[in-house]
């Protein structure tokens, strides 16, 4: 191994932490931005560019909110496909314990239902689709996640104890090395045997 790639490894590490930063906090505000302007599109019943908006919002800062209202305006769009599809991202993305959960469920199962009285999926009327409930707020989307987990010490990582035996074992061959061929000379009171 070469000297210096420690440092240059831990210099690497941290300058990509620093950046990562401010990297997130504009997305999460690039999130906020698509997220409100998706209100605004549903307020004026443009389901399409709605759910154009919530999908840039979900790049930007990905929150299973998003995949909700993106389900709700497919839904509404008549697209049950489409909306199966996010819906079904919506619940293996969102924690067990959501408050929308159970909506989504039922959600699937009517579309299931419209799918099991011949009616295609993709192309089912307006109509026969129930309205999807009002967006998934912005409190609930865009909360930050849960810290990450403390550190562990290093003396429980298995490459640490590996570094420590790597370096008594160097050690010691350099202390057997640097003993010369010729071994110690004989520094006793009685005197030295040697054979």
């Amino acid at each position: 191994m070469t000297r210096g790639r420690g440092p240059a490894f831990a210099a690497a590490f941290a300058l990509l932490c620093a950046l990562a930063g401010p990297a997130a906090a504009e997305d999460q505000a690039e999130g906020r931005r698509q997220y409100r302007r998706g209100e605004e599109l549903l307020k004026t019943g443009d389901y399409r560019s709605a759910a154009d908006a919530f999908e840039a919002g979900y790049a930007a800062a990905p929150r299973p909110g998003f995949l909700l209202n993106i389900g709700n305006c497919y839904r509404k769009l008549g697209d049950l496909g489409k909306a199966r599809q996010y819906y079904r991202r919506f619940l293996d993305d969102a924690p067990a314990n959501h408050a929308s959960r159970g909506e989504v469920l039922g959600y699937l199962r009517q579309i299931d239902e419209i799918e099991a009285d011949g009616l295609a999926v993709g192309g089912a009327s307006p109509a026969a689709v129930p309205a999807p409930p009002a967006p998934v707020p912005a409190s609930l989307m865009l909360a930050e996640p849960a810290p990450p987990p403390a550190a562990r010490p290093l003396v429980t990582r298995w490459w640490f104890w590996g570094l420590v035996g790597g370096a008594l074992a160097a050690g010691a061959a350099a202390y057997v090395l640097s003993r010369g061929p010729g071994g110690p000379a004989c520094h006793a009171s009685l005197g030295c045997v040697r054979e």
